[in-house]
């Protein structure tokens, strides 16, 4: 009975230790050898990067999809007000280590976004020690999500 016992627990280290390798993508530069068919760049796996980097059209998707996951905004409050995704709760990025239990749950999937990409990355990266394990990020952040037409909340005015 040990020896299943033993099995077992290693089969599950076996189990963990493959789900907690990390990859995540990057864009490259915009070139006929780095685009896709559409003209549109390529993501690069990068290893040691803890998070995934989705593109605009990957999150609009997971909209229409109705998927499960919880949309983080990490500007600044003032930038939020101003017109955000819809949907996203706003945590800034000053505020996410003492704010991030309004994410909820950690088991679910969070998307963070900023203004580009370098803020809600460095956002995803305090994230996952905390234990928010499925963490993706805009990449391109709101200005992309603007670019591209994404549906935005008006100015939020009191």
């Amino acid at each position: 009975m040990k020896n299943l016992y033993f099995i077992l627990g290693l089969g599950g280290l076996l189990v963990c230790g493959c789900a907690s390798r990390s990859v995540s993508f990057q864009e490259t530069p915009n070139s006929s050898k780095n685009a896709d068919v559409s003209g549109k760049p390529k993501l690069e796996i990068i290893e040691g990067q803890k998070y995934q980097d989705i593109l605009v059209e990957q999150l609009k998707e997971m909209i229409v999809k109705n998927e499960s996951f919880v949309l983080v905004d990490v500007r600044p409050v003032e930038d939020y007000n101003k017109g955000h995704i819809v949907k996203a709760i706003n945590i800034p990025y000053s505020d996410v280590k003492s704010k991030a239990g309004n994410i909820g749950c950690k088991c679910k999937k969070v998307v963070v976004y900023s203004k580009t990409t370098e803020e809600s990355a460095k956002a995803a990266d305090e994230l996952i020690p905390m234990g928010y394990r499925s963490m993706l990020n805009l990449w391109g952040g709101f200005d992309a999500w603007q670019r591209e037409k994404g549906e935005v909340v008006a100015p939020i005015t009191d």
